[in-house]
């Protein structure tokens, strides 16, 4: 098992807290807010992940989710309830790497169900954001 598979999805949702909350004191949340966008081509490689070399393996799963903090992050406003931005920032976050990643990745069902738990928290705090579709893959 590569680094990122013994990282647990814990420890990955305390690094996107902590990146979410240093980007966005108090962002603002708009049921229009839309999803980040993957990380620009050239960091995932091609081709499902049973195909790539270990290096990759242990190297691209963390900077793709860095890059997905930070994408989920931009945009925000600084006014706003805290805990509402910083769930959808997570949520995005984890939508963000399920567009991005590959649909071999091993992590994919455990990263598809914390988007769900944090766009379920967001809607508890606001019911007008939507929850989107996501892949079921």
């Amino acid at each position: 098992m590569n680094r990122f598979g013994k990282t647990t999805i814990a420890a990955l949702r305390l690094l996107s807290i902590s990146l979410a909350t240093a980007a966005v004191s108090c962002p603002a949340i708009s049921s229009a807010q839309p999803l980040p966008s993957p990380p620009a081509r050239g960091l995932v490689p091609a081709g499902p992940y049973s195909s790539w070399s270990a290096e990759a393996r242990e190297r691209v799963p963390g900077q793709a989710h860095l890059a997905c903090v930070l994408a989920a992050s931009r945009g925000m406003s600084a006014s706003g309830p805290k805990e509402l931005g910083i769930e959808l920032a997570l949520a995005q976050t984890f939508v963000c790497l399920l567009k991005t990643m590959p649909e071999d990745w091993p992590e994919r069902a455990a990263t598809r169900e914390q988007a769900l738990k944090h766009y379920e928290t967001v809607r508890a705090l606001d019911n007008s954001v939507a929850i989107p579709d996501l892949p079921d893959h």
